[in-house]
């Protein structure tokens, strides 16, 4: 039998594989994400699942971040005295980067005559302002294996509130791209807060 003793259908033989835990076998399987409109506080916390996967991001030396968005955190976009902290820290933030990159550009002239260098050299100084709400783009490829890793970790009550939601938009995904790999997972409300959606494997 190709795909397993007594278990002829696929569904039945990958339902088996995940009771055993031998997913080892699940690394043959890899999908590649475009995550945008995400901060780089997410980023941070992203880049730490390095094994089974692949990652760029977009380079603040490269791309000018005067027009970039910021990302605000539920949490503070619910609490309208905070959210005007909020919005003068960030648009403070962004003018010392525009102003950093403008004056710096016109001072590096001479020592830096190559303009391709000499941008990547200002945005690489100036990006030291920018804040950890700063919008930022992923190309993300990940086995089935890291997947499951990376939804058992972020896909709870106790993560960042930033990755859980994308840990559960990935899952959706996957439930429908891959329903038997990832048929196992329910997702639900924590404490019966629909605005917190967790989920977890049956399996386990």
């Amino acid at each position: 039998n190709a795909i397993g003793s007594g278990r002829s259908q696929p569904k039945a033989y990958l339902h088996h594989i995940l009771e055993l835990k031998h997913t080892s076998i699940l690394e043959h399987a890899q999908w590649s994400f475009i995550i945008t409109g995400v901060s780089r506080v997410f980023s941070h916390e992203h880049v730490r699942h390095r094994i089974g996967t692949a990652i760029s991001q977009r380079s603040q030396r490269y791309v000018n971040e005067e027009s970039s968005e910021v990302i605000t955190p539920s949490i503070i976009s619910n609490n309208p005295a905070v959210q005007r902290i909020f919005d003068e820290a960030t648009s403070n933030a962004k003018n010392a980067y525009s102003s950093i990159v403008s004056l710096l550009e016109e001072d590096l002239k001479t020592t830096i005559p190559d303009s391709t260098l000499r941008r990547k050299t200002v945005k690489s100084a100036a990006r030291s302002v920018l804040p950890n709400c700063t919008e930022t783009h992923l190309f993300w490829s990940a086995n089935a294996r890291a997947l499951r890793h990376y939804i058992d970790l972020r896909a709870t009550h106790e993560a960042e509130v930033e990755i859980r939601q994308v840990a559960i938009a990935i899952l959706r995904i996957m439930q429908t791209e891959a329903p038997n790999l990832f048929q196992d997972y329910e997702i639900y409300d924590y404490n019966g807060d629909s605005n917190i959606k967790c989920a977890r494997s049956l399996l386990c």
